[in-house]
């Protein structure tokens, strides 16, 4: 049997309440409203946009990343109004070593602090430790920021430490960066509690 590709692919990623589908050019306008909400970029390492035309050359990177086969961002959708939520990216693939990282992720206001975030990561997660056959995921933050580490540690990440000055931010700043990985001995347990949970709440 031939060996699994390791590399990204445009799949749709269906879950109870939301979708992940492989981001297009049609997106752009639901995406923008929601990109241009301030607080989305408090922790992120680009400036944040301020308007459309800003947005758009983000925007058309992502494209541009999916279209190269290089990364896959995932644009998030309401299975209930078809309304969307954010995106979430598979990125940083490493063929040889069988790892990636899920990262790039930003919600709407209103899916924030729901299971929207933790949905997203059971489809994610999914996919990559069942379909792509990974060794490593990892997920990384600025070590600063607590709510992120927290919805991390919920979806059975461990926490493996501090990298000192890992990333420089827009503003020529040097950002500690929080490092969690999943690998494939934690993720039977982390998907059981992340269904329990999902399932609980209903």
């Amino acid at each position: 049997m031939p060996p699994i590709l390791f590399e990204p692919r445009a799949t749709i990623l269906a879950g109870t309440r939301i979708t992940l589908t492989p981001i297009e050019n049609s997106h752009f306008s639901s995406l923008c409203q929601i990109a241009l909400e301030p607080d989305i970029w408090t922790w992120m390492l680009n400036a944040p946009p301020t308007t459309e035309i800003e947005f758009r050359a983000i925007f058309d990177q992502m494209v541009e990343l999916k279209e190269s086969g290089s990364q896959m961002p995932f644009v998030v959708t309401s299975n209930s109004d078809g309304r969307t939520l954010g995106c979430t990216r598979l990125f940083d693939f490493r063929a040889s070593d069988r790892a990636l990282e899920i990262g790039y992720t930003w919600y709407a206001f209103g899916a924030r602090g729901t299971l929207v975030n933790q949905e997203a990561k059971v489809l994610l997660l999914t996919h990559c430790f069942d379909e792509l056959d990974a060794n490593r995921v990892q997920l990384k933050t600025d070590a600063r920021n607590a709510r992120s580490r927290r919805a991390i540690e919920k979806i059975g990440a461990k926490f493996e430490g501090i990298l000192r000055n890992y990333q420089r931010r827009h503003d020529g700043t040097c950002r500690d960066t929080a490092m969690f990985s999943i690998i494939p001995e934690d993720w039977p347990a982390a998907r059981e509690v992340l269904r329990s949970r999902l399932s609980d709440e209903g």
